[in-house]
């Protein structure tokens, strides 16, 4: 899943448009949200060991909610009418407007000295990074340049989410 655009640095803000990011990411959008599926995962993206803010309100708008939506602190949200839709980290890139490839990061670029690299619950993942499936309290976690200290390994979810 590979796209144009979000190519400049961060902080990398809430796109105006909600539906078109959630249709070219294939994402249904509607009046409420899906129920048949829910869960939340969790996204961390550090740049040269700082951390750069996951923009909270994605997937949301006055009237229109997507299937993939965030909230505060880098919680994403998967509400789905359909119980078999599977959900990746390309999608809620999409919908962010926010580029997002195996050496680009929104307006960073990978190479030897500043490499792009994905975590799946603190284990490092090879491949595409769009292609990173969201699951159920799942710590995902993209780093370019320099980690931080630690790499996060979970994510303390409220109690029942």
């Amino acid at each position: 899943m590979h796209y144009s655009f979000g190519t400049q640095p961060p902080p990398w803000t809430k796109p105006l448009n909600v539906g078109g990011g959630a249709d070219a990411a294939g994402l249904a959008i509607g009046p409420v949200e899906g129920t048949a599926r829910r869960f939340e995962s969790h996204l961390d993206i550090f740049a040269n060991g700082r951390p750069v803010q996951v923009t909270a309100g994605l997937g949301v708008d006055g009237k229109f909610v997507s299937e993939v939506r965030t909230r505060d602190k880098g919680v994403v949200v998967v509400a789905s009418s359909d119980p078999s839709k599977r959900f990746t980290l390309g999608q809620l890139f999409m919908e962010w407007g926010v580029r997002l490839e195996p050496a680009h990061l929104g307006g960073f670029t990978a190479d030897a000295k500043h490499p792009l690299t994905a975590y799946v619950n603190g284990v490092e993942r090879t491949g595409d990074p769009a292609m990173i499936e969201l699951l159920p309290h799942s710590e995902i976690t993209l780093v370019y340049g320099a980690p931080p200290r630690k790499i996060p390994a979970s994510y303390a979810f409220p109690r029942g989410k």
